[in-house]
């Protein structure tokens, strides 16, 4: 797909998870093209070790100052962020600050 330079997105928006299965003509070619062949059966792989990571023990200390991880969120039972309401966004709130660990 080709588009404006400096457009960086893709021009649709889920409200929902439920909007992934009823417009799946929709969306299973867009995040295919996107995400490099991923296709609608294939499977995320997730490894949450630490000892797993590569990289990183090799940094120069006096160029590279700091860093930081950033995350997304998609709970299972609210409606994602285009379609979220504030009520919603304040319980995701919530469970965000219970779930972590360094409170």
């Amino acid at each position: 797909m080709t588009g404006h330079p400096y457009i960086l997105t893709v021009g649709a928006v889920a409200g929902d998870e439920e909007c992934y299965d009823v417009f799946c003509d929709l969306f299973d070619p867009i995040i295919e093209d996107r995400h490099g062949g991923y296709k609608p059966g294939d499977q995320h792989k997730t490894d949450l070790k630490s000892e797993h990571l590569k990289g990183g023990d090799d940094l120069d200390p006096n160029y590279v100052l700091s860093s930081r991880v950033r995350t997304g969120r998609s709970i299972r039972g609210f409606c994602l962020p285009p379609h979220c309401s504030r009520g919603e966004r304040r319980a995701i709130e919530k469970l965000s600050i219970e779930g972590n660990p360094c409170k």
